[in-house]
């Protein structure tokens, strides 16, 4: 899991470099992507080096182009999920800011970026039992599978609830603390996104499940189903 810490580091940092870069140049939106295109091939290659020399490949590592068409066919799919999340979490921005000017946007924003932080939780819970959950559909083991997957939507819920109801009776507080009492009424925004924290919760337990169970191919139609719904 250490490997996977400094990958992830070496992405992040990436990212948010550029991100700065990116906005302090005024550069627009596609540099944006761009940007995140760049971080997450910083954070492959960070990868590649790391497992490469804990697995002792180089320097004479050979791989068969069948080998190699394999690797690609199954890993492209989870990358293009990534950018389509992303597509999925900045579009409304995006379509806000074309259709009702910059203060709507900012009112939206502002609470939209505390909704989707929240991320990190699941998110963290997930990469702790992914490996458990790809061993055990690797093995064939469903009934397992069935137990570790009643178990973590368990969790999920166990915090996501909690979460949700503080943020529903304290969303005025949270909104002027982190964003001054001028954007007060975004308020009511942060109280109906916190309704969905659940349901975010549970959807990065599915994401991980496609990929655990090899139907990366599913993930990107599933996303792009949900994509094309928020643009429409």
């Amino acid at each position: 899991m250490y490997l996977e810490t400094i990958s992830s580091l070496a992405a992040a940092l990436a990212l948010v470099g550029l991100t700065v870069a990116v906005a302090y140049m005024d550069l627009g939106l596609i540099p944006v992507f761009l940007a995140l295109l760049a971080s997450n091939l910083a954070g492959l290659a960070v990868s590649a080096v790391l497992a490469f020399r804990s697995l002792r490949l180089l320097p004479g590592f050979d791989a068969s182009q069948a080998g190699l068409y394999y690797l690609l066919s199954e890993s492209l799919p989870v990358a293009v999920s990534q950018f389509l999340v992303q597509g999925y979490i900045y579009s409304s921005i995006f379509i806000l800011k074309a259709v009702s000017g910059n203060f709507d946007t900012g009112l939206f924003q502002a609470p939209y970026r505390v909704f989707t932080r929240f991320q990190i939780i699941p998110m963290t819970i997930m990469v702790a039992m992914f490996p458990l959950l790809s061993r055990m559909a690797a093995e064939n083991a469903p009934e397992k599978m069935r137990s570790a997957v009643a178990f973590i939507f368990k969790l999920m819920l166990i915090v996501s609830l909690p979460v949700a109801a503080l943020l529903l009776v304290y969303s005025d507080i949270v909104v002027d603390g982190l964003f001054g009492e001028e954007f007060s009424a975004s308020s009511r925004a942060l109280w109906i996104q916190t309704l969905g924290l659940p349901f975010l919760f549970m959807n990065v337990i599915f994401e991980s499940l496609f990929i655990c169970l090899k139907k990366q191919k599913s993930l990107v139609v599933v996303l792009v189903f949900g994509l094309v719904s928020n643009l429409a």
